[in-house]
């Protein structure tokens, strides 16, 4: 198999970090608290895992943690984010090309990388792209495991510390990223049951690690839900699910593609080596196996069977798409070679036509970022940021979906605060330490934003937090409720 050149390698490098602006530019508009809470979580408090969960192990979190302004910290993590599902993509556009023609350069690639982003955007709806782009860690966790694998069946020994570490990390985001462990068989050039044995061993290592972690690195409530599942819930939610997965899709776009997609690939189904026919046969029927499995889920279900725990589905039609690209694109080139003796193009100089295309793109998205309104949810909490800063609040109480919004904006402006909502268990030392120190004057008091509660149970559910019986003094605000408590006279 030919080596590849390292302005290949540029060119679909930049191919990705300039989709991934591009993306930026265009799918943060439904950005909401669970998207704001990983910036949280790595500039406010770092933990193992994800806030009050005993999964998804916050790696992401980690890789921005060196960046503790919180506003930057947030758009390196989408950035982030949006690299590893632009590099998800690639990746499976350069394993296709290698194993249609491993001779060829990979200098055009960039264009199909390109190509095939437009398509799976085309696809899925502005929301369903969000969730899977900034929101969900499957990328990230599948990236980290595929190339994982491929350092441990096709590369040196050298590399089997780095292969180890990535699955573990994968495996601790996302636990079932295991079951895509059968695609060692096909990432190495050729059958190697002693890699497979090293890989196979690797992964069950890293699998007993993540399922042990809990119960070292996590001191809340587990959540058995995670691991329940059942047939009656099957069978009462699969109509549900399915619909959902669908709403997740442009169904006119996606029909068109997938059936254009089909064609191409039965048409020219002589050129597909073995090893991606076992991909392309072998992913519908994991996908439709993913969703039975999950659609069995408690968690799932009682989470209204949400198109984000189905994201094997969409990847199959990512699979499919990226596989006839590129065999159309091969299938094009060989064609108008064969009529045109002229027709010919240079690795070197498609390579640098695609970096140059790539930063060009690069450009628009940067120019998109900086002259666009901002995202949605944040500016809608800049008044209440404000709030807090004019009336000295510490703490923000109340529904999950605006508290945490708030208290982003308050800390991106330097206003020093805490939130009380869902996910609040980690903050709970941090939180008791700051009423304490605002006690040692006994004139102090504390200010509370109470959003979406009334007076009592916002006092209440700051009580939980931190201990103790509180009264409130006075009200400073009433929308939104602000109210300054003391401890309860005895």
């Amino acid at each position: 198999m030919r080596q590849v050149r390292p302005n290949e390698i540029l060119s679909i490098t930049a191919a990705v970090i300039a989709l991934s602006i591009i993306s930026m530019s265009r799918f943060l508009g439904p950005t909401n608290a669970d998207t704001i809470l990983h910036s949280l979580m790595s500039a406010q408090r770092l933990t193992f895992y994800y806030w009050g969960q005993d999964r998804l192990a916050n790696v992401l979190a980690l890789a921005g943690w060196p960046v503790q302004n919180v506003h930057w910290n947030f758009y390196v993590l989408l950035l982030l984010q949006a690299i590893m599902f632009h590099t998800l993509i690639a990746l499976i556009v350069v394993f296709v090309s290698r194993t249609v023609d491993p001779g060829r350069s990979l200098g055009s690639t960039v264009f199909t990388v390109l190509g095939v982003s437009l398509l799976v955007t085309a696809m899925l709806t502005p929301l369903a792209t969000h969730t899977f782009m900034f929101e969900q860690q499957y990328a990230l966790s599948l990236v980290l495991f595929v190339v994982g694998l491929a350092l441990l069946v096709r590369c040196s020994r050298r590399w089997f510390v780095i292969g180890a570490i990535l699955i573990v990390s994968s495996l601790v985001v996302v636990p079932a990223s295991v079951l895509f462990f059968p695609l060692a068989a096909v990432l190495g050039d050729r059958w190697d049951w002693r890699r497979l044995a090293i890989a196979a061993g690797t992964t069950a290592a890293a699998l007993a690690f993540a399922a042990m972690a809990p119960s070292i690195f996590f001191d809340g409530e587990a959540q058995t839900a995670y691991r329940t599942f059942s047939l009656s819930l099957f069978i009462s939610g699969w109509r549900d699910a399915a619909s959902n997965v669908v709403d997740g899709l442009r169904l006119a776009p996606t029909i068109v593609f997938l059936v254009l997609s089909v064609a191409i690939l039965v048409v020219r189904r002589s050129e597909i080596p073995t090893r991606l026919r076992w991909v392309l046969l072998g992913a519908p029927p994991f996908a439709i196996a993913w969703f039975c499995t999950f659609t069995a889920n408690r968690w799932v279900t009682w989470n209204l069977h949400f198109p984000r725990y189905y994201f094997p589905v969409y990847l199959t039609l990512i699979v499919v798409v990226s596989a006839a690209a590129v065999i159309a694109g091969n299938w094009a080139r060989d064609v108008l070679a064969a009529r045109t003796r002229s027709f010919a193009t240079r690795p070197a100089r498609m390579a640098l036509v695609g970096f140059a295309v790539s930063s060009a793109l690069l450009v628009v998205g940067v120019f998109r970022l900086l002259t666009d309104d901002g995202i949605p949810v944040i500016a809608n909490a800049g008044p209440a940021a404000e709030d807090v800063r004019d009336l000295d609040v510490e703490v923000v109480v109340g529904d999950y979906w605006t508290v945490w919004p708030i208290v982003y904006a308050s800390l991106s402006r330097g206003y020093q605060v805490f939130g009380i909502s869902p996910r609040a268990e980690a903050l709970a030392d941090e939180l008791t330490d700051e009423v304490e120190r605002t006690f040692v004057d006994p004139g102090d008091d504390i200010a509370l934003m109470c959003i979406g509660l009334d007076e009592p149970t916002c006092v209440l559910d700051f009580a939980r937090f931190v201990g103790g019986d509180w009264e409130v003094a006075s009200t400073a605000l009433v929308n939104p409720l602000v109210v300054i408590v003391r401890p309860a006279a005895e």
